[in-house]
Order: C-alpha cells, then structure tokens, then sequence
C-alpha cells in the first residue's frame, strides 16, 4: 500500500515534505481520537489492557486507535490503515478485542473506506453518520 511516511516510490507523495503525519500528532472524527505514533506496533502482549492490534493499528474497540507509522527508513502504515482508523471511528468498522489482538470487520449493511479499490488512485471515506 501507499505509506504515510518517508519518501520512497511507495510513499503518498501529496503529503511528502508538508503533510505527513507525525509522532504524537491526532486526528479526531466522529469524537474518536486518532493517534500517530513513530515506529513498530506493540505485541499483542504489550498494548494496554483492553485494546487489541491489527496490523500497523492498536485500538480500544470504541473507535479509538493509534496507528503506528514506523520510521523513515522502514516506513509501515498506510493510507489504507488510515482509512481503517476513520472507519473504526466512525462505526464503518468494528473491533473485537481478545487477548491483545483486534479483529476488524465491517459493520452490518455499511461499506467501508477504500483505497483506489472502486475508483483508482482516489480515496474514498465512508460515514455510519
């Protein structure tokens, strides 16, 4: 996938330089809060009680998530796990928590945010609201 960060072939060149997101920064949507956070996600044994990973996202199952950028030099999260985290905060997607992992699943009757999935090289968000 497109990664948020560093400045390789693979990388969101719109946000290359300007807009990239950095550690600690937060996005909010839906009165969810979306944390960015440097480096690798935690294992399953080591995120905080009650939530769960998924791949580059650790989320508290109520919309809430931290997606994890890597670094520069080996960047890991992507556009997509972006458009996962609105997803999750706005009730397109839904997190089942067990044992420090999440399962992500997309809620009942709702379509989920792609990636130059149904319309290429656009992104398309989706609201339960």
């Amino acid at each position: 996938g497109i990664t948020l960060i560093a400045s390789g072939a693979a990388t969101a060149t719109g946000l290359v330089g300007t807009a990239q997101p950095a550690d600690g920064d937060t996005v909010t949507v839906n009165g969810k809060t979306i944390t960015f956070r440097a480096g690798a996600a935690p294992a399953a044994t080591a995120v905080p009680s009650g939530s769960g990973f998924s791949g580059n996202i650790v989320t508290d199952g109520s919309g809430n998530s931290t997606v994890y950028l890597g670094t520069s030099g080996t960047p890991a999260a992507t556009v997509g796990d972006l458009a996962t985290a609105i997803d999750l905060a706005s009730g397109v997607k839904v997190a089942t928590i067990s044992a420090g992992a999440a399962t992500i699943s997309t809620s009942a009757g709702a379509t989920p945010s792609d990636v130059g999935t149904t319309t290429a090289s656009k992104v398309t968000l989706r609201s339960s609201t």
